[in-house]
């Protein structure tokens, strides 16, 4: 599942929520586990500095079919907001 104009917040909210290992893939093959509080941050921080410039194309993979679904729902949701489909 590809990530495109993420919120920090709900996102980090989402990981807090996540049952199993949730792993975030970067365009050049890094992967990092998004287990603990430090490999968040790092990510994040990553993530802030270089989607900017388009320079980064993050992958998100769950080991947990159910956090797939969660993640899957929150993006709908974000999208039909966005999209004025929901109010």
């Amino acid at each position: 599942m590809k990530l495109y104009n993420i919120s920090v917040g709900e996102f980090v909210n989402l990981l807090e929520h996540a049952r199993g290992n949730v792993f975030l893939t970067t365009g050049e093959g890094i992967s990092f586990c998004l287990n603990s509080k430090l490999a968040q941050l790092y990510c994040i921080k990553t993530l802030v500095e270089k989607s900017g410039s388009n320079r980064i194309s993050p992958e998100i993979e769950f080991e947990n079919e159910e956090d797939e679904k969660m993640f899957a729902a929150y993006w709908m949701s974000r999208c039909a907001k966005a999209s004025g489909w929901c109010e």
